[in-house]
């Protein structure tokens, strides 16, 4: 009788620890919850079996609960205490497996087999359910960032005297913010200070790895510089982007005001900050101004845009950027033919004298118009639109289908509006864009770029792609696309079939499962400890007093 009793607190403690040393993660919770009710689906079988098997036995409904209650009574500490340490010993042991399981077989990322086609979205979100901006695809993501593309270095030659480039370089995007890209002689100043007339002192620090301010794909070799000395100097990080082409960043956090001249010197751009701005609310703390060089004349001030911005390009032309909540807005400048055109929509040339109430217009329109479940994101070079279609595709889940529009033919080259395809974009060159993928339902992670120049696409990564990865025309990439999430798909199910049931993906981490070991641990001894002091409790509890009768109650006895 002992023996049998040792083999089944064996097995209590036994059974439990394997079972969580070698379920999924997922299958955890349920895992330990079916196993601490189990004596309750054993009695409710028993109970079951009986009623079939006796016919002849009425089992009623209040004597089953009142078995149960008499075998809870005496079983149901003993078997939580062997709950929690069957479970305590499964952590301690998964952790063990996990660590040998990983020598063996790497972690992999777990994909959805379903088919890759997305079905069609539904209605639309209730109105009062807004999308959150996606800013987050004005930049590479960081897996682009954090392997880009490798870009030719080249030696700066500015005005003054520099020292060449050399030591280690380091990436400093976030402290850096785009001020200025403009030719040797442009009239550009920083803080004040003309660029091009006054001497350059390099900073003692190393040299800075940016991305080129047009083309976000290609990292750049900067150097920090200053002019001037005490509290007037400037300081800026310069880089010779390419023959007499110059690009300059300024210190994210310093209100340094950037201006420059156009290409035939009659206008001038200029980058304003206010740094009182931006505790209400609703001032920007940098904002875009264009002015006549000869008159003074204010052309555009964009202090009331949320963002803005004017760029110079190599053509001459000055580039007007305006940002909104639902996307961006590219106005093209032509200072010489004094004309204006935006690109991100279809239309003829308009005066430059027009500007000021155009945009004041297009800002107006935008504040009064209900809220709309579309956002625009147009390519430094203006050739490339991106329409991105927000959808909610689970509680607070948004994706961002994009549609991809040539601006100079007008026409669609990729449209995955309807779809799960999330996407975050970034332009290595011109007339390029690239789409960093991943699927919300179905199978598909990739990065995929569009060389609309020449009418290509070429996917870039793929998880389990063998090299060389998929290209071609570029009427083919959507259904390279789906292709490419059948095979994401097969990998993924063949690395969970080569990995041990016990490993489930994640990393492993051992503390982690002592942790939960040592948890679960001081819940039973809590547990017991409450059980032990209701029972002292209990049994100091006096019986009743017995009824002592002190006198003999007298009887009438009666005889005939």
């Amino acid at each position: 009788m002992i023996a049998d009793f040792g083999w089944l607190a064996v097995a209590a403690l036994a059974v439990p620890a394997l079972m969580i040393a070698i379920v999924p993660s997922r299958w955890l919770g349920c895992t330990m919850l079916g196993w601490a009710l189990l004596p309750l689906f054993v009695y409710i079988g028993a109970i079951a079996w009986e009623s079939v098997t006796r016919s002849g036995t009425a089992i009623s409904l209040d004597n089953a609960i009142l078995g149960f209650s008499l075998i809870s009574a005496i079983a149901i500490i003993p078997w939580i205490i062997a709950c929690a340490v069957g479970f305590a010993l499964g952590f301690v042991l998964r952790a063990i497996f996990r660590r040998s399981g990983a020598a063996v077989s790497p972690a992999a990322p777990t994909y959805s087999a379903l088919p890759a086609h997305a079905a069609p979205i539904g209605a639309a979100p209730p109105a009062d359910v807004v999308p959150p901006s996606p800013l987050r695809g004005t930049a590479p993501s960081a897996s682009l960032a954090a392997t880009p593309r490798p870009a030719a270095e080249s030696v700066l030659s500015p005005p003054a005297p520099a020292i060449a480039p050399d030591g280690p370089i380091r990436f400093d995007g976030a402290d850096w913010e785009v001020a200025h890209v403009g030719f040797n002689g442009d009239g550009l100043r920083i803080g004040g200070r003309d660029v091009w007339t006054e001497a350059w002192t390099q900073v003692d620090t190393d040299p800075l790895q940016l991305p080129h301010p047009a083309h976000t794909g290609e990292l750049h070799c900067f150097t920090v510089q200053t002019i001037g000395e005490d509290t007037t100097a400037a300081r800026f990080a310069v880089s010779e982007l390419s023959n007499g082409v110059y690009g300059f960043y300024v210190a994210r956090d310093a209100a340094t005001p950037v201006s420059a001249l156009s290409g035939d010197g009659t206008l001038r751009y200029e980058k304003r900050y206010n740094p009182d701005a931006g505790t209400d609310g609703l001032s920007p703390r940098v904002w875009a101004v264009l002015t006549k060089v000869a008159t003074d004349e204010v052309l555009v001030d964009c202090q009331a845009w949320p963002a803005s911005r004017i760029e110079g390009k190599a053509n001459g032309s000055l580039f007007l950027w305006l940002t909104q909540d639902d996307g961006e807005t590219l106005i093209r400048i032509d200072p010489t033919a004094r004309s204006f055109r935006n690109l991100g929509e279809a239309g003829a040339e308009q005066p430059l004298a027009d500007l000021v109430h155009y945009v004041d217009t297009l800002r107006q329109s935008r504040v009064s118009q209900p809220p709309i479940y579309t956002y625009r994101r147009i390519s430094q070079d203006g050739t490339i639109r991106i329409e991105l279609e927000a959808a909610e595709w689970g509680n607070s889940h948004w994706v961002y289908s994009p549609r991809v529009i040539d601006i100079v033919s007008g026409e669609v080259v990729l449209d995955l509006w309807g779809s799960d395809w999330d996407a975050t974009m970034s332009y290595p060159g011109t007339r390029r864009v690239r789409l960093d993928f991943r699927r919300y339902h179905f199978s598909g992670d990739l990065t995929i770029e569009l060389d609309l120049a020449n009418g290509l696409y070429r996917i870039l990564r793929e998880p389990g792609g063998a090299a060389p990865l998929p290209s071609g025309p570029i009427a083919g990439a959507r259904s390279a696309m789906e292709e490419s999430g059948r095979r994401v798909a097969a990998f993924a199910a063949a690395q969970n079939a080569a990995r041990p049931l016990w490993d489930d993906g994640a990393p492993a981490s051992p503390f982690a499962a002592w942790r939960t070991a040592l948890v679960i641990l001081f819940v039973a001894a809590v547990l017991i400890v409450v059980a032990t002091l209701l029972s002292i409790d209990g049994s100091r509890q006096t019986a009743p007093a017995p009824v002592i009768i002190r006198e003999i109650p007298k009887t009438n006895l009666s005889s005939e």
